[in-house]
């Protein structure tokens, strides 16, 4: 009897749930969660340690910004999803290596010894402090989202202009001139 086999193309990309319901997975943003997946969809059993995450293979999965990919890769390595086994190179041209932390690191070309897994994910604590209520007053009316500008100001706190009433910026005076004209 022969067993049946999966077709050649199909990856499946192994999370264990720990994983996934770690700190430091589900505090993270969707760009990076994506990022992991990626990479773990080229984990075969035997090549931890030789994982990418090129820009071309990033933008198969939606990831097209590189700036957005790099960010993600070490955002990964601060939260101890994955680490860096070897860096990448511009000549000859070679992309960074990664291994997951929850497996352990395989004899590569890139990583020449094996190593356990650490499970750096299990440590890592949101760092995040506990905003302070509003000095406003809740949030009403349609606005959704974030509620900081592009220079990282809240704009529900900022300091409010007035604008000059207008009734009373042009005064006329007992002589019929306008007070305050510059003419």
């Amino acid at each position: 009897m022969s067993h049946s086999r999966r077709p050649r193309g199909d990856r499946y990309a192994m999370l264990p749930l720990e994983v996934m319901r770690s700190d430091a997975l589900t505090t993270a943003p969707p760009a990076v969660r994506w990022a992991l997946v990626v990479i773990a969809l080229d984990f075969r059993g035997t090549n931890n340690g030789a994982l990418t995450l090129t820009r071309a293979r990033a933008a198969q999965f939606g990831i097209n910004s590189s700036d957005t990919r790099d960010r993600a890769l070490h955002m990964l390595m601060d939260r101890g999803l994955i680490v860096r086994t070897h860096p990448g190179q511009r000549r000859p041209p070679s992309p960074s290596r990664y291994a997951v932390t929850w497996h352990p690191i395989n004899a590569t070309e890139w990583t020449k010894e094996m190593a356990e897994a650490t499970h750096d994910y299990r440590h890592w604590k949101s760092t995040s402090e506990v905003r302070p209520p509003d000095p406003l007053g809740p949030t009403t009316g349609h606005r959704t989202g974030p509620t900081t500008g592009l220079n990282g100001s809240d704009y529900r706190t900022r300091p409010r202009v007035r604008l000059p009433d207008p009734s009373r910026s042009l005064s006329h005076g007992s002589d019929g001139d306008t007070r305050g004209s510059t003419a």
